[in-house]
């Protein structure tokens, strides 16, 4: 679902939009829209070239979906983003022990 909702937004479809078609979506609880919110949030930051913000509502996600492989790669080209290499090293080196 992520990765739909990604590229909604690399097609350049405006997050409020995004957020208003997913308040008309069958079974969408208030916590859902809750986590889409913050995912599109991140994404935001991460267009506006604001990888510290992006990371930090990222490693929020990972709290709740900590198995997530899509939100770690994310946290890590953050941290790669922003020239911290050895933190984006041992997100990627996680995300390759749970693809295994």
């Amino acid at each position: 679902a992520l990765e739909a909702l990604e590229g909604l937004v690399r097609l350049s479809v405006p997050v409020n939009e995004i957020r208003s078609l997913l308040l008309h979506v069958p079974g969408v609880t208030p916590e859902d829209l809750e986590w889409v919110n913050l995912w599109l949030s991140s994404q935001e930051d991460v267009h506006a070239r604001n990888y510290a913000s992006a990371g930090t509502k990222f490693a929020l996600l990972r709290q709740e979906f900590p198995d997530n492989i899509y939100i770690m790669t994310n946290i890590a080209n953050c941290e790669w983003k922003r020239g911290c290499l050895p933190q984006a090293k041992l997100v990627f080196e996680e995300c390759q022990k749970l693809d295994s």
